[in-house]
């Protein structure tokens, strides 16, 4: 059943394909209510928007404002909008969880205490309640994604399963580092696509909402993560994939390029070889992409676009898809990498050369 912007949402319904910007009544949220979203980040995102809030009357009250920033900075805004005034921002967390042009889920479990938010099926933090959950009546979601369906569960719905997403990883990374300037775009990324007509004016915020501090005016289903290891790793650092390269896998590098660099690496090896070998060149101001198979180097693929400069923090998610590897830097999208070996075949990946690390995810 297909549910139009505004239309009362019954416990269990399913809202397919609800348009950007939606905004939606839902049912009085209780102990143990489950909401969950689904749908794809644009690839050239800026920030979007979830936000549960008291009804559909500019500057009303927003109980949770969830609200992943891809530009300036790689963070997970939570924050609530009362009486008025903004209150004090919370941006702590794991690893940054999302990728431009990849399927996403958000979670949100309701306790007694807070809101429980997961991203991908992985815990990623709580809030805790500075509106009363019983005055929640309405969920509206903005900027740059495109939505697959809403569903609001009630108590009696949320199975064990579902529970476990909320349950917080036994290694979870550090907090995030410090903010960094996203790089340019990659040759042949088209630039950010206008508003379409209705949208808000600021991205990732919901029509009527109350422009959030800070904000300049006009501006895949995962499984659980595993970290590498606790503490910051040393380098050179290997690891193996539990279970085996897969599409959709994703590997989160955090880290700082050192003072004086000429060049570091990431290998994706196989028992032959180095089946996606990833090399900035600092020396060159030059990423160099290539495959090794036993003492046999193949044709080089190079990219002018050069994010990484000395004594800067980055952030690297290579993802595996069927045809390619996919490589982003800073949230952006820099590259994509044809497989040259089958990819189920590589077992363990390495990280060496002039950087130092933060953390090592792979989800």
């Amino acid at each position: 059943m297909m549910n139009a912007p505004g239309m009362a949402v019954r416990p269990e319904t399913v809202i397919i394909n609800p348009p950007i910007p939606y905004n939606g009544q839902i049912p009085s949220l209780k102990v143990d209510s489950l909401i969950t979203i689904q749908g794809t980040i644009s690839p050239n995102v800026q920030r979007f928007a979830i936000n549960l809030s008291t009804s559909a009357l500019p500057n009303c009250d927003i109980a949770l404002h969830v609200n992943p920033r891809f530009e300036g900075t790689f963070v997970i805004v939570r924050n609530t909008y009362k009486q008025g005034n903004w209150g004090d921002e919370e941006r702590d967390g794991p690893s940054f969880p999302l990728m431009p042009g990849t399927p996403f889920n958000c979670s949100i479990l309701v306790t007694n205490e807070c809101y429980k938010i997961a991203f991908n099926s992985v815990h990623f933090c709580d809030y805790a309640h500075r509106v009363n959950k019983d005055l929640v009546s309405y969920i509206s979601i903005s900027g740059d994604v495109n939505l697959a369906n809403i569903s609001i569960k009630g108590n009696k719905e949320v199975s064990q399963i579902g529970m476990a997403a909320f349950m917080p990883q036994a290694n979870s990374p550090p907090p995030p580092y410090s903010p960094y300037s996203h790089p340019g775009m990659a040759p042949g990324m088209p630039p950010h696509p206008g508003m379409a007509p209705g949208m808000p004016p600021h991205p990732g915020m919901a029509p009527g909402m109350p422009p959030h501090p800070g904000m300049a005016p006009g501006m895949a289903p995962g499984i659980g993560a595993m970290v590498y290891p606790p503490s910051p790793p040393a380098v050179p650092y290997s690891a193996p994939f539990p279970g085996g390269m897969r599409v959709g896998c994703m590997i989160f590098i955090s880290g700082k390029v050192k003072k004086s660099p000429d060049k570091f690496a990431v290998d994706l090896l196989f028992e032959g070889g180095i089946a996606f070998h990833f090399n900035p060149r600092l020396n060159g101001s030059v990423v160099v992409c290539n495959t090794l198979e036993g003492d046999n180097w193949g044709p080089e693929e190079r990219t002018s676009t050069f994010p990484f400069k000395a004594q800067e923090n980055f952030e690297i998610i290579i993802m595996c898809e069927q045809d390619k590897f996919k490589v982003a830097v800073g949230g952006r999208h820099l590259l994509e990498y044809k497989h040259r070996i089958p990819y189920q075949t590589v077992t363990k990946f390495s990280i060496y050369g002039d950087i130092s690390l933060t953390h090592v995810r792979v989800q």
